[in-house]
């Protein structure tokens, strides 16, 4: 129990302390900022740096109060450990680590040292109360350690389940990707192997000389419609297999996405026309955008040539304009008078499940092209699709590219 007389002197201590909280966090300020194994703290505004100092200093004063009311430790251990551990966890949101934050406890530690031995250098305390001043601030320091550390590991903790949260997600889809695109290339191989199968057919009845010429002739046809159909998957999948190797790098230019899409309307007309099909145009005149239009003309292409190939009667129509919601962006539209893909009506098709929707709709890969190629553009693809009443795919594109049109993620 200290005598009344040292009592005295602790609760001047921490009125002293008190006084001169503003001279003490500049101190303490000046040799962090120059010490050169906390570099984080040179980068910190003065505000951001005092951050919870100076309820640090006044806890410590607190210390000093209840040990001179004679306040046994356990019973105030708590309310002065709350600063130190806000301190902790502020040091480490700012980007301390720990080393750099354990070295700021020991300038803390040195500039109180100094400024107790001033004070009691001027009042001539008695040894026994610098003793119990030095013991509250050993315990101050060593608390604020402690705290500090205990807080920068449960930091650090929720920080690593964070990021492992996120690798988890991150590995399913590429899981999901890779179930994807090994089911591409298995329905790919289907269809060769149906087409080669025909031609094989067709080619065994036009070396029999016993066939008749009326089937001799539907023979050669087939071989022909066999033919073309390899030439054209064997196309595709050469195109797929360069998208994925990322061999056909962004060209962005300006260009006229109206002329381009009216041009190749041009060329697949006639393709409509042999199968009995109408083939519908509307948009503007002009519409002036950036991007890739070699690219452009390939996710139209495909779209109209995947809804001549599912469309047995009707019309198939392409359309193009300013997206109606946001300026900033145009759309593509293609829609088709087929049986449709059997999923809900006006089913947005979101960055998750696209490749799922697109690919349970038994499309062949002209659509995982077409998915490869509005990922290169930035670009957005909705299905609306419903069974017997048609298809429609809208392609939303940017209408500029501000940043850097390779990464997806930052086109969009």
């Amino acid at each position: 129990m200290l005598q009344a007389q040292d009592a005295q002197a602790l609760q001047g201590l921490a009125h002293h302390l008190a006084e001169r909280t503003t001279v003490l966090l500049d101190r303490i300020r000046r040799a962090v900022t120059e010490d050169p194994e906390i570099s984080t703290a040179r980068a910190l505004a003065r505000a951001e740096f005092f951050d919870s100092l100076p309820e640090v200093l006044a806890a410590f004063g607190q210390r000093l109060s209840a040990a001179a009311a004679g306040t046994p430790p356990p019973v105030r251990a708590e309310p002065e450990r709350a600063p130190a551990r806000r301190h902790g966890g502020h040091r480490f949101e700012q980007g301390y680590s720990l080393p750099e934050s354990v070295r700021e406890w020991r300038h803390v530690s040195a500039c109180l040292i100094e400024s107790i031995g001033d004070y009691a250098c001027e009042r001539q305390l008695a040894p026994q109360t610098l003793s119990v001043a030095m013991r509250e601030l050993s315990e101050l320091v060593s608390d604020g350690i402690v705290q500090s550390a205990q807080r920068h590991l449960r930091l650090q903790q929720r920080a690593a389940a964070r990021r492992s949260e996120e690798l988890q997600a991150a590995l399913e889809r590429v899981r999901t990707i890779e179930h994807q695109r090994a089911r591409t290339w298995r329905q790919a191989v289907h269809d060769l192997r149906g087409s080669v199968g025909a031609i094989a057919n067709a080619s065994a009845l036009l070396q029999r000389h016993t066939t008749p010429m009326p089937l001799r002739e539907l023979s050669h046809e087939a071989l022909n419609r066999g033919l073309t159909s390899v030439r054209e998957m064997l196309n595709d999948l050469s195109s797929l297999a360069r998208l994925e190797a990322g061999q056909e790098p962004l060209r962005v230019s300006p260009f006229d996405a109206a002329e381009a899409l009216s041009e190749l309307a041009s060329t697949v007309r006639p393709l409509a026309l042999m199968r009995g099909l109408r083939l519908e145009t509307a948009g503007p005149v002009r519409l002036e955008v950036e991007g890739d239009p070699v690219k452009v003309r390939r996710i139209a292409q495909n779209l109209l040539l995947n809804a001549l190939r599912y469309t047995d009667e009707g019309c198939v129509g392409m359309s193009w304009d300013t997206a109606p919601d946001d300026p900033s962006r145009w759309c593509l539209t293609v829609h088709d008078s087929g049986p449709g893909f059997g999923v809900p009506a006006a089913q947005a098709v979101p960055d998750s499940s696209q490749d799922e929707t697109l690919s349970s709709a038994g499309e062949g890969i002209g659509l995982s092209i077409v998915r490869q190629l509005c990922d290169m553009l930035g670009a957005d693809i909705e299905l609306d699709s419903g069974a017997g009443r048609g298809s429609t795919f809208r392609v939303s594109f940017p209408v500029r590219y501000t940043r850097p049109a390779s990464d997806p993620a930052q086109s969009r």
